[in-house]
């Protein structure tokens, strides 16, 4: 901090609002589209079971953060930066920079760098995330009817917090060591 100021604390913010924008628009949209085709089309309106749910989770984690893996690259590169050796430094200047550099540098493949460990924890993420939302949430509706939404909303969501923080950890621990 005393090197950077305040600012420090927001290197590479443009990457993560570009990641959050490509990565967890992707996610949560092919999540939610995913589900949609499988009540209509294979449980004839009928809410999914957690194993389908699991199955649409893990496709839209790993489409999502393979699309978004350079966005991911560039926020975990521009972060680490300050850490590393003067010699060894990036100076990324931003996103862009990043994303220009890199391919220039280590080829289209080296924006993918890291991106199968970046699936896994976003695969796991995303099961332990919306998984045990929804689990919950139609357990405790059916529990105590609709009458309490917001109580019913917390609990799933305090559920799924821990349940996600658990999950995607040692993925978040092994990817930034890859990418850095």
């Amino acid at each position: 901090m005393a090197a950077d100021g305040v600012s420090g604390f927001y290197k590479g913010l443009d990457s993560a609002l570009l990641r959050q924008a490509v990565y967890a628009t992707l996610r949560l949209g092919i999540y939610f589209n995913l589900t949609e085709k499988v009540k209509k089309d294979m449980n004839n309106g009928a809410n999914l079971s957690a194993l389908q749910k699991a199955g649409c989770s893990l496709t839209a984690g790993c489409l999502g953060s393979f699309i978004g893996n350079p966005c991911d690259l560039a926020l975990v590169r521009m972060q680490a930066d300050a850490t590393l050796p003067e010699a060894e430094r990036r100076n990324y200047k931003n996103v862009f920079d990043a994303f220009s550099r890199t391919l220039a540098e280590e080829g289209v493949t080296g924006l993918w760098r890291g991106s199968i460990p970046t699936m896994m924890r976003a695969s796991s993420l995303n099961i332990a995330m919306l998984v045990s939302y929804e689990e919950v949430k139609e357990r405790l509706t059916a529990l105590y009817g609709p009458d309490q939404p917001r109580k019913i909303q917390l609990s799933a969501s305090l559920v799924s917090a821990v349940c996600t923080a658990c999950a995607s950890l040692p993925f978040d621990n092994m990817k930034t060591k890859m990418q850095k």
